[in-house]
């Protein structure tokens, strides 16, 4: 398997994301704040990052296999891709159970190896892309980010450092509640622009099984959802007018461009440009990480 392969198989953009999510929020509302958290070391915090994308990699790769093991010309690239998959989770359990003991929590290595294996045992045995499968994955992405906080939770703390840690994790939730809808919403989108080819090879995903039509209309439900559930959830228990006008310019009015774009969307070429705006999405919920962190820091 070449390496341009193996990079394009496990998302490589996704999983750099992920790392750069982590990242931040460990420094802009951890470390940038004065926090003393039990992975005091950045290179530890590095190792369990790299643990949770390794994961991640793991399951695309699995999944590349069960996609393609009976197609004739993918089938040597699928028991690679199978055999390398097994491998990351191995090194991922590895990495996981190393962290674990060096801040003094081995337990916590038991729960990260349970989660891996069911992990692993879904993917090899469910063979179709249902609508389970495109809720899994922006759900492990979540997960990987409650990791961080389980592992790296403060230390030494005062009631008014505890109330500030609640509060951002208030505002973590609202992004982390994002990027869940919307990567539910950018993988029915991308099905329907690949539905020809799906439908030609048999794999069903959600428009191949339910039609192009109401696969759009549970984006649409999807992306409406998510825009309200947010908008309404700040509005109603974060009182400070930056954040929410944050949270509305980078956040509501992105989601709203989205909504119209899925709605008007008939032609190939019209839900590509959905996915262009969707990433553009994605990419203004990062950058708006570090402004609310410095609106903590500087001026309050």
């Amino acid at each position: 398997m070449s390496s341009n392969k193996f990079f394009k198989i496990i998302n490589w953009r996704k999983l750099i994301y992920l790392i750069l999510i982590q990242l931040l929020f460990k420094i802009c509302f951890l470390y940038d704040l004065g926090f003393e958290t039990t992975i005091s070391s950045f290179f530890i915090f590095f190792l369990l990052s790299f643990a949770t994308v390794t994961m991640l990699a793991s399951g695309y790769l699995i999944s590349y296999y069960n996609k393609y093991k009976f197609d004739r010309v993918e089938e040597k690239v699928a028991k690679k891709a199978y055999s390398l998959g097994i491998f990351c989770s191995i090194i991922s359990i590895i990495l996981v159970t190393f962290v674990s003991i060096s801040i003094g929590k081995p337990y916590h290595s038991f729960i990260s190896v349970i989660i891996a294996l069911l992990l692993i045992a879904y993917l090899h045995y469910n063979t179709d892309k249902d609508f389970l499968s495109i809720v899994l994955e922006p759900c492990i992405n979540a997960l990987c980010i409650f990791i961080i906080w389980w592992f790296d939770t403060p230390v030494n703390t005062t009631d008014e450092q505890w109330e500030e840690y609640f509060n951002f994790q208030l505002i973590a939730i609202v992004y982390i509640f994002l990027s869940i809808v919307g990567n539910i919403v950018y993988q029915i989108i991308k099905d329907i622009v690949n539905f020809n080819n799906d439908y030609i090879k048999n794999i069903k995903t959600l428009p191949v099984l339910l039609g192009r039509r109401r696969g759009k209309s549970i984006a649409l439900f999807f992306t409406v959802t998510g825009c309200l559930t947010v908008l309404g959830f700040a509005i109603s228990c974060i009182d400070n007018i930056f954040i929410l006008s944050i949270i509305f310019f980078m956040g509501t009015l992105p989601e709203l461009c989205l909504i119209y774009l899925i709605s008007k969307a008939n032609t190939e070429k019209e839900f590509k440009k959905v996915l262009k705006m969707s990433n553009l999405t994605y990419l203004l919920g990062i950058v708006s990480i570090p402004l609310v962190a410095y609106y903590f820091r500087y001026a309050c």
